[in-house]
């Protein structure tokens, strides 16, 4: 086993460090969190989620210019809603929700007002409600 005292450079291994966390860092800033989709009749045109709610009844979405987003656009929120006997903490991949137990419901709309960045935007709740990790989406 190597021992950071067997480096005759230990700045070299940190700055090697270094420049190996700002790579992976810009990574993830310079891909879109939200998903941009073919604009047909009835498919969805833009996907994301909120990512903060505020008080004042704005959210954060994970939707920014990249996506499509502009100012005015109408979004649907969708929720995960899990039936009796699931478990929401239980990943589906560990096979404990079943076929039946588990559907998203439309429980609101939302209008986009500010478009903060390429990834980010603020919108306000027009209509229902908005809450965390809850699925924004727009068929236009």
């Amino acid at each position: 086993m190597i021992k950071l005292k067997d480096f005759e450079n230990k700045r070299l291994l940190l700055l090697v460090l270094i420049i190996l966390g700002l790579f992976t860092m810009s990574s993830c800033a310079t891909t879109s969190c939200g998903q941009k989709y073919t604009k047909n009749s009835g498919m969805i045109a833009i996907k994301g989620s909120v990512v903060k709610v505020m008080s004042d009844k704005s959210v954060y979405l994970c939707i920014g210019a990249l996506d499509g987003a502009y100012v005015g656009q109408e979004l649907e929120v969708w929720r995960t809603i899990y039936g009796q006997g699931s478990d929401a903490s239980t990943p589906i991949s560990a096979g404990a929700v079943r076929s039946g137990e588990i559907s998203e419901s439309m429980i609101g709309k939302i209008k986009i007002t500010n478009v903060l960045d390429d990834h980010y935007s603020i919108a306000e709740v027009v209509s229902g409600d908005a809450k965390l990790h809850d699925i924004v989406e727009s068929k236009n």
